[in-house]
């Protein structure tokens, strides 16, 4: 399947609402063949695959207050949920991610199903093992959980400015105290 068709379908789904999406989503599939759902698949592998990288994982740990291996799955189903601009700039440039992601909320975990129910439900199949293995380890260079928000201060400071705070929690930080330090207890 051509990019251009895999995002005109992803463009063509996209919603706030995230069942929503969903729904409109598992639609426009249902309308593929067998083939063309399989080539569909195919090319969301390859987006994840050119997803799985440091920088936007820095970034979706940065957003989500953390994120673990499947958190970062999620964070990437989020991420090609949002269509083809929002999937290269952010490739280009995750601190792009500044008003589009939502602070602790951006992970689309129901969107990798969809596929795979619509495969089952529709051709009573399941998709062929993918002939190419996701990468053993992620492009680009390795981060520090404690320096993590140094790497992008500018969404790490929208971010910070973005979730809600309890009566209990402090508003004031010295720059260099980074938002999920204060939340997990650690100085």
């Amino acid at each position: 399947m051509s990019d251009k068709n895999f995002w005109a379908i992803i463009d063509a789904s996209i919603s706030e609402d995230q069942s929503k999406q969903a729904t409109t989503l598992a639609a426009d599939l249902s309308q593929l063949n067998k083939d063309q759902l399989i080539a569909f698949e195919s090319s969301y592998r390859s987006k994840l695959e050119a997803a799985y990288r440091w920088d936007l994982w820095a970034a979706a740990y940065i957003i989500n207050g953390g994120c673990s291996d499947d958190g970062f799955d999620y964070f990437c189903d989020w991420l090609i949920s949002r269509g083809q601009e929002v999937f290269n700039t952010a490739l280009e440039n995750p601190e792009s991610l500044i008003g589009i992601a939502t602070p602790w909320d951006t992970e689309f975990e129901e969107f990798r199903y969809v596929m795979m129910d619509v495969m089952s439900d529709k051709h009573k199949s399941e998709f062929p093992m993918p002939t190419k293995a996701r990468p053993m380890s992620l492009a680009g260079e390795e981060w520090d959980e404690e320096t993590v928000g140094n790497k992008y201060p500018k969404l790490a400071a929208w971010v910070e400015n973005n979730i809600s705070v309890t009566p209990t929690q402090s508003r004031t930080l010295t720059p260099k105290v980074s938002f999920w330090k204060r939340l997990f207890g650690k100085t």
